[in-house]
């Protein structure tokens, strides 16, 4: 049996998708440029994630990954009932980055620009946000990372800059829930319509039905979300306010 892919576009947050469960999805955004980096980080981050936050060139991103960090542990140590600062990162064979030893609570994190994005759930989660720039010189890429079909798709759009980032941000978190990272011949990846796909790129593919739900925020973000489960519910929350 092939994997299986679903695709479905609800439009604007706030959504809630599902039948009145308990949310399976937590998604929790940060703009990393009005909200200042709390004055207890370095009680919470580790003395790796500082280090890797001062490798990069620009102060701002040295923020976004330090808030980044310090935030993940926030929720995570809120879900899990557990110090933030005790708890413990490790990446798998393909390099995902998961809780050490932990299968419990799953989470992804999607950046762009200053602004970051963090899932949970109960079951293996890839998220992808980006804002939507319709400056963005996409249509020099199109024929490289999207099908002729996907292709099409952009170029009939009413809105083909949104078009372009609705299909790149589910290709983006197709590839982080299976935690298989970026492909070089990321055309394969599917993301208009329900596909049965054996191997993804170089990468083969174990099977199962994996379902992307993609949506708009304040007009100006597309996210996306993929995940193993065909009905789950979506809770959208901002942290540091």
């Amino acid at each position: 049996m092939a994997a299986e892919f679903r695709f479905a576009d609800h439009g604007e947050f706030p959504a809630t998708l599902g039948s009145g469960d308990t949310p399976g999805v937590k998604l929790f955004m940060v703009d990393t440029e009005v909200v200042p980096l709390p004055i207890n980080y370095l009680d919470v981050v580790s003395v790796e994630e500082r280090k890797k936050a001062n490798s990069y060139a620009f102060d701002w991103l040295v923020k976004r990954h330090l808030m980044g960090r310090f935030f993940l542990r926030q929720v995570l140590g809120a879900a899990l009932n557990l110090d933030p600062g005790s708890l413990c990162f490790e990446r798998d064979h393909h390099g995902k980055l998961g809780l050490c030893g932990n299968q419990r609570v799953n989470f992804n994190l999607s950046y762009s620009g200053r602004v970051v994005l963090i899932a949970l759930a109960d079951f293996p989660i890839g998220v992808d946000i980006e804002r939507i720039n319709p400056t963005f010189a996409y249509q020099d890429i199109v024929g490289h990372y999207f099908s002729p079909e996907e292709s099409r798709y952009i170029s009939n759009a009413r809105d083909s800059a949104d078009a372009f980032f609705l299909l790149w941000t589910r290709k983006e978190a197709v590839l982080k829930a299976v935690g298989i990272g970026l492909v070089d011949d990321l055309h394969t990846v599917p993301s208009i319509r329900t596909s049965h796909v054996r191997d993804m790129g170089s990468k083969r593919l174990s099977s199962g039905t994996w379902q992307v739900n993609s949506y708009t925020f304040a007009g100006r973000f597309r996210i996306s979300i993929a995940c193993p489960t065909a009905c789950y519910g979506v809770d959208f929350s901002f942290l540091g306010d």
